[in-house]
């Protein structure tokens, strides 16, 4: 539930900021995000880190749906429990668009590479890619499956780190061998690259 809310948020849900008081924030959450939103919400409490970072639809009542970016701290007593949060809430629609456009850009120049013989020699090489940017996961991946190597993709370090814990037990993901390479984003939500990659080590 929306205990403060400024100016700035007012202008962002286009109405008056003691309008939000008192309002469930999932209230503003596109109807179809709720549920990830309210899980994120409950494992948020078990959680200790000190800030993350979301990315949800939300869909204001009466303004235009918009891609934001969600900056949560917790906000706990001296016994450590979790009393409230404090989140930030960024419009990155014209981001994204900006970024789609590029990679869009980018990918327009991969037919003439098709042309060019392409060096075989990774065919059947297996990578394991950490990015938390579904447009960036998707491009890389096409990228690299060009030249015939075998991509898992994922979104968190979690995700990754539950990969590899798969195949050092032999249960690799399923259709996939174990990676032979890793290859990891450095800025993320929750844990970063040099986190991973220090976990992995």
């Amino acid at each position: 539930v929306i205990l403060l809310a400024n100016r700035a948020a007012g202008a962002l849900f286009n109405v008056l900021p003691n309008i939000l008081i008192g309002k469930p924030l999932a209230n503003f959450v596109c109807e179809a995000e709720r549920r990830i939103f309210r899980n994120k919400l409950n494992e948020f409490s078990s959680l200790y880190s000190s800030v993350q970072e979301w990315e949800i639809r939300m869909c204001p009542p009466i303004s235009q749906p918009f891609d934001a970016s969600l900056l949560v701290a917790p906000v706990r007593d001296s016994s450590r429990t979790l009393v409230s949060l404090r989140i930030g809430v960024r419009d990155i629609t014209k981001y994204k668009a900006a970024n789609l456009q590029h990679i869009q850009s980018v990918a327009e120049l991969l037919p003439l590479a098709a042309a060019v013989e392409i060096p075989r020699s990774l065919d059947g090489l297996q990578v394991l890619f950490v990015d938390d940017e579904a447009d960036a996961r998707e491009f890389i991946t096409a990228v690299l499956e060009q030249h015939g190597i075998s991509v898992t993709a994922v979104a968190t370090v979690t995700e990754a780190l539950e990969v590899l814990e798969r195949c050092s037990l032999g249960e690799p993901p399923k259709g996939r061998t174990c990676p032979d390479v890793l290859i990891s984003d450095i800025r993320m939500p929750d844990e970063d690259g040099y986190a991973l990659i220090k976990k992995v080590r």
